[in-house]
């Protein structure tokens, strides 16, 4: 299935973008001559970009994972890409495609706001600030999730394929991830802490949820990857 490779070549470029964005923005906070007094810290951008790096990578090896189990690597192959396989590979190109505003913004300052955060601030947050970081971090989450829940949707309706296995497991891990992370972002709110502080335990959180992410994916030999190969 060369055309399948392709097509994943052009993803891991969209996400090339992205970690070029990432360490375009981490290099500029640590080697560009410090205008403003005091010193804008270092420490919350190089919390975001491991968040980013440790997403990115996940995304991609879980994706490429997936296209070569599913389509590569089945024995036998399928004879053609039908519209399944355009609709995936739709699907992930969109989400793929938000890793790169999510790289523009790990250099925000917390007091920064852009129309997107602005805007969802007033509408879920009733005016209490939520940095553009967060909540494209909370789009990224609630994707996978929401994606499998148009697939068992249109499972029930039609009942002629059930959801993929890994459909499921992606979901539900980020559902759990998002749950987790809204849970310490409130916490913090609550509690009137900074709220860029809670980035620090959301990062415990996006470790946490990767390393299982590996294990249950990537990690071939392991038992759970077997389960839920294609």
């Amino acid at each position: 299935m060369d055309r399948v490779k392709a097509y994943s070549w052009l993803l891991t470029v969209v996400m090339g973008l992205a970690l070029t964005t990432a360490l375009k923005e981490l290099t500029s906070a640590v080697a560009e001559p410090i205008t403003s007094s005091p010193a804008p810290p270092l420490a919350p951008t190089v919390v975001r970009f491991t968040i980013f790096l440790v997403l990115s990578v996940r995304w991609t090896m879980g994706v490429l994972w997936y296209f070569d189990r599913a389509y590569v690597s089945k024995s036998p192959p399928p004879a053609q890409l039908g519209h399944e396989f355009f609709l995936e590979f739709f699907v992930i190109l969109v989400n793929f495609g938000l890793f790169v505003p999510l790289a523009v913004t790990i250099t925000d300052p917390p007091a920064a706001v852009s129309r997107l955060s602005a805007w969802l601030n007033k509408l879920i947050l009733g005016g209490k600030e939520a940095s553009t970081f967060v909540w494209l971090l909370v789009f990224l989450l609630v994707y996978d999730f929401a994606w499998f829940l148009l697939k068992f949707a249109l499972w029930a309706v039609s009942l002629q394929r059930f959801p993929r296995r890994v459909y499921a497991f992606w979901g539900v891990l980020n559902f759990v991830s998002l749950m987790a992370c809204v849970i310490i972002f409130l916490f913090y709110g609550w509690r009137q802490w900074d709220l860029q502080a809670a980035e620090v335990p959301i990062l415990y959180v996006i470790l946490i949820a990767s390393l299982i992410d590996i294990a249950g994916t990537i990690v071939e030999t392991s038992a759970l990857s077997q389960w839920l190969s294609p």
